[in-house]
């Protein structure tokens, strides 16, 4: 896998000197670069998030996210975000407003990568 990686890797090169080298061609400033290379970056790293069914619910099955998981913190810098327990809250659960209350419920594994594809989206 590692090898397969590297191999990826290689070849992007050139691209990123490409893109970086057409940035610099239409005239962004350095902070606009940055900012941009920083939003794609949190992309890549939020469409790979995994999301698990939650045993220890039998009523509902809730999905989780390895709250360990570092990944959720570089996303939250990179965009600049409260924290990354907001972030996993938001890819998780789903507000639900009834005419008293809102409530809070869980999202399957199915219906947090779906969340997870739509900020994906939402965000490019």
């Amino acid at each position: 896998v590692r090898t397969q990686l590297s191999q990826q890797a290689g070849k992007s090169v050139p691209l990123y000197k490409n893109v970086a080298l057409s940035l610099k061609a239409i005239q962004m400033n350095d902070s606009t670069i940055h900012n941009a290379w920083d939003i794609l970056g949190a992309i890549a790293i939020l469409a790979d998030f995994e999301f698990y069914e939650n045993e220890n619910n039998a009523q509902q099955a809730t999905a989780i996210i390895d709250h360990s998981d570092h990944r959720a913190i570089k996303v939250t810098q990179l965009l600049g975000l409260e924290s990354p327990q907001a972030l996993i809250h938001a890819l998780c659960y789903r507000t639900v407003q009834t005419k008293s209350e809102n409530l809070q419920v869980g999202r399957t594994s199915i219906e947090a990568r779906a969340a997870r594809d739509a900020a994906c989206r939402c965000i490019y």
